[in-house]
Parts: C-alpha cells; structure tokens; sequence
C-alpha cells in the first residue's frame, strides 16, 4: 500500500481505518513525507494510529518543534507518552530555539501533563525522565 493512499484515509478518519503491517522504518518515511508536506495533522493521526506500538516519536516531535506547533506537540506527547518522544531531549530541543513564546506554551502544557506546580517541578520531572 503506497503512502498516499495510507495518509488519504486520514483526511476522513482520524485513524487508519484499516489494518497495514508498520515499522520504525516505514513510519519514519511517513513522518518524512508529513514534513515535506506540511501535514502536521496527518502526520499526529498517524501518531494517535501506532500510539500501541512501540515506536520512536523523537523525529515527529523534531518537526513540530522546528515548525514551532506547541499544541501538536504536547497532543503528541499526550498520545504516545513520555518515553517515545524521549521527552528529556525533547524539552532541551525546545528550550534551544530561544523562543520565549514557544517555550513558554511548551511549558505550560507539559506543567499540565507531569501535574507540575512550576518550571521547577516540571524541571524536575523531565530530568527524572532522562
């Protein structure tokens, strides 16, 4: 089954409504093509799709930190979880970019995610992540 009739599907449903056999591999080339296509939806679709497998994010949470989408990416930490986005190098991506604004929506949302009161315990749940 070609890519684009997989992402196709995802215009009408918001995951796959039908079973393919997926690796790391062939996910990542569907995150590529999401990338060079702007799909930021399709491409957290296809998160939420393979959120049971065992899967690396890292590069689908690298995309939405370098188009600077604080909601897709705290969605996506919501769908897969801490350890498939490797939220540590994830959180040090993100203060990288010296955004204020981006960093401060990446820290609210994930404040709400590890229940923290401040950048301090939030702080502190990242490193215990590591």
């Amino acid at each position: 089954m070609d890519d684009e009739k997989i992402l196709k599907d995802l215009d009408n449903h918001l995951t796959l409504s039908f079973y393919i056999d997926m690796t790391q591999d062939r996910l990542d080339k569907l995150i590529d093509y999401c990338k060079n296509n702007d799909l930021r939806e399709k491409a957290w679709r296809l998160a939420l799709t393979f959120s049971n497998y065992n899967f690396d994010y890292l590069k689908l949470a690298k995309y939405y930190i370098e188009v600077k989408a604080s909601w897709y990416l705290s969605e996506l930490l919501h769908v897969v979880g801490e350890e498939k986005i490797k939220i540590y190098d994830v959180y040090s991506y993100v203060l990288k970019t010296n955004d204020e604004k981006f960093i401060a929506e990446v820290q609210e949302a994930f404040m709400w995610y590890f229940s923290a009161k401040d950048k301090d315990e939030l702080k502190k749940a990242i490193d215990d992540c590591k």
